[in-house]
C-alpha cells in the first residue's frame, strides 16, 4: 500500500507499509503550506481528510471509500495539487480560476466566460487535459458537501476540459 504514491515534497509524518491488515492510522503527511493529509481505516472504509490549521473537528476535505485504488488516487491527486510548482503565468491562471470558483460576483454567464478564456489560455500554454481536470477537481472537492453553487460551477468547468459538454465548448478536443 502507498508504493505507487509520489510524495514529492509532502513530508511523510507516518506511513503504515504493512497491508496484511488495516489499522486506524495508515498515513499522515504535511504539505509545505502546513496542511495535513490523513488516511485511516475505520471498519469498512478508508477515510481521507485534509486538515487546515490543525482543526481536526472540521476538515477542509473528507472522503470515505472502501476501494484502495480510489483512496490512493485521491491521495496522489491531493499531493499533486499541493506540491506541483508551476511557472508564474500558469500559477496566476490557476489562482484566477480558483477565485472564480470560490467567489463569483455579478453575472454568472460573465464568470463562466472569464473561466472559459482562462481554460483556453491554459490549453494554449500546453497543459495536459488530465492535469487541468485534476487541479480543478481536487480544488472543487471542498465545495461538494457545503456549497452547491461553487461545486456546480466547477463541474461546468470540468465539462469544458473533459468533454462532458457540447462539442463546440470542449476546449481540449481533437481538431
Amino acid at each position: 500500500m502507498f508504493e505507487s504514491i509520489n510524495f514529492r515534497n509532502c513530508e511523510v509524518l507516518y506511513i503504515e507499509r504493512d497491508s496484511t491488515f488495516f489499522k486506524e492510522d495508515l498515513l499522515q503527511g504535511k504539505f509545505p503550506n502546513s496542511r495535513l493529509i490523513d488516511v485511516g481505516w475505520y471498519g469498512d472504509d478508508f477515510c481521507i481528510q485534509v486538515i487546515e490549521d490543525f482543526n481536526w473537528e472540521d476538515p477542509s476535505y473528507k472522503l470515505n471509500t472502501s476501494k484502495i485504488e480510489c483512496m490512493e488516487k485521491v491521495v496522489q491527486d491531493f499531493i499533486d495539487y499541493e506540491t506541483i510548482e508551476y511557472p508564474d503565468e500558469i500559477s496566476s491562471l490557476f489562482c484566477s480560476l480558483k477565485k472564480l470558483i470560490r467567489a463569483r460576483e455579478g453575472n454568472q454567464q460573465q464568470c463562466l466566460d472569464e473561466a472559459t478564456e482562462i481554460l483556453k489560455e491554459l490549453h494554449s500554454l500546453g497543459l495536459d487535459q488530465n492535469e487541468v481536470a485534476n487541479y480543478i477537481g481536487t480544488y472543487a472537492l471542498q465545495y461538494r458537501e457545503d456549497n452547491e453553487d461553487n461545486w456546480n460551477f466547477a463541474r461546468d468547468l470540468l465539462d469544458f476540459v473533459t468533454g462532458g459538454c457540447a462539442p463546440q465548448k470542449h476546449i481540449w478536443r481533437s481538431n
